[in-house]
């Protein structure tokens, strides 16, 4: 499923791989669904091969961790005034969306994205039909509603017992 941000559609996974590109100051990897796999005989069938590749400047990836680091920098205090922080107060850097359904007010769909030094998440709501959302009372979904929960429940139990990272200075 795809959200359409401008005229272009782009999707879920995309998203949350471009934001785990910020994570990784600058250093771009190919999302992928599958690690491993072995065969029946208990041998490895398949195996993912990370090929990082740097995300801005090739020439210079001093610039492409500069560059990651201040958009970071912007989106650390996205998930706490949208009122879905990360217990325990773990640093994490996030964005919410909506897009509208043309001029009739309402929106169709509603998006959160986010991530800390260790995993990226992406998380959409909408209707592929392009059709307006409504939460269970009828009232509109934004994205820091629905989606924003979701996506901080989900955030919340992945990273739970693992060790609180926080994430590279920036410069001005």
């Amino acid at each position: 499923i795809g959200i359409t941000l401008g005229q272009y559609p782009v999707h879920t996974i995309d998203m949350a791989s471009g934001y785990a590109t910020f994570a990784a100051d600058g250093v771009r990897h190919e999302p992928f669904l599958v690690r491993e796999y072995d065969n029946s005989h208990g041998n490895v069938a398949y195996q993912h091969l990370d090929k990082p590749q740097p995300a801005f400047d090739q020439t210079d990836p001093t610039r492409n961790a500069q560059l990651a680091r201040n958009v970071t920098a912007t989106l650390t205090d996205v998930a706490r005034s949208s009122q879905i922080p990360l217990a325990g107060g773990r640093q994490v850097a996030a964005k919410t969306g909506t897009s509208q359904l043309g001029d009739t007010g309402h929106n169709s769909a509603a998006w959160t994205i986010g991530y800390t030094p260790s995993i990226s998440t992406a998380v959409w709501v909408g209707d592929p039909a392009n059709s307006a959302i409504k939460n269970a009372t009828g009232a509109d979904i934004f994205g820091r509603g629905l989606p924003g929960e979701t996506w901080q429940r989900f955030m919340n139990s992945y990273l739970q017992g693992t060790r609180m990272a926080v994430f590279p200075p920036f410069k001005l």
